[in-house]
């Protein structure tokens, strides 16, 4: 809650105007959804609260989720171009573009499950048919599966950040190692040039003090890694 609170604090007007968008749109989502009619023999009764309610709890899980993967990505994004001396938002900005987007997954999550709770044909006369013992064994089910998906994400939810955090690490490290390998490519092109320069020089006869005498193997070599550069270019 503190940290929270504090990005609030030091997130900037824009982007608290867009989190408040958000919850606006949150609002909004939640109560259009609740207002959806239902089709024709179903009821919106306790039953159908008591499902709403368990919908809103998967909406903010589910958007809970999402918003983690978004900021996981963010930040992974942005150490990528810190690395590179790259200018990019700060982490309180990362956290606010997170936090705006669990609001409005969630509430959609919630109109996403609600409207096929109130459009499926197994819904048809259930509230009717529902006795209270019914009800009770209802709700000691969602109880229940309300925890097992509790404890099921405290597990979950490190394994995905961990599988995730892995698959940043990879990229940008495939990254380097691509613009590493360019580096290199193009150093040896540019030194190749300068060699294959000064050996048709020196087959002349002019040779300069500072450089290096070419072999004829050497030459022939560094003409076949141009070829090959070449053959490459036009594929």
């Amino acid at each position: 809650m503190n940290h929270f609170i504090a990005v609030i604090n030091d997130s900037s007007l824009i982007m608290k105007s867009i989190f408040l968008a958000s919850i606006l749109l949150h609002m909004f989502i939640i109560f259009k959804a609740a207002r959806r009619k239902a089709n024709e023999g179903i009821t919106k009764g306790r039953i159908w609260i008591t499902y709403a309610v368990i919908y809103w709890l998967a909406g903010f899980i589910g958007g809970t989720i999402i918003s983690l993967l978004v900021i996981l990505i963010l930040q992974g994004i942005f150490a990528i171009l810190n690395f590179l001396n790259y200018a990019h938002i700060d982490e309180s900005t990362i956290f606010m573009i997170g936090y705006s987007l669990h609001a409005v997954a969630s509430a959609i999550i919630f109109a996403i499950l609600n409207k096929r709770y109130l459009t499926s044909e197994k819904n048809i006369g259930r509230e009717e048919a529902t006795d209270t013992k019914q009800y009770i064994l209802l709700l000691l089910k969602l109880i229940g599966i309300g925890i097992l998906a509790f404890f099921g994400l405290l597990f979950a939810i490190p394994i995905i950040l961990f599988a995730v955090a892995a698959y940043v690490v990879f990229k940008f490290l495939s990254i380097t190692g691509f613009v590493a390998g360019m580096a290199s490519n193009r150093i040896q092109e540019v030194q190749d040039d300068i060699d294959m320069a000064a050996y048709k020089r020196q087959q002349y006869g002019v040779h300069n003090e500072n450089e290096r005498i070419i072999s004829d193997s050497e030459a022939q070599q560094i003409k076949e890694r141009m070829d090959n550069r070449n053959k490459k270019f036009w594929l």
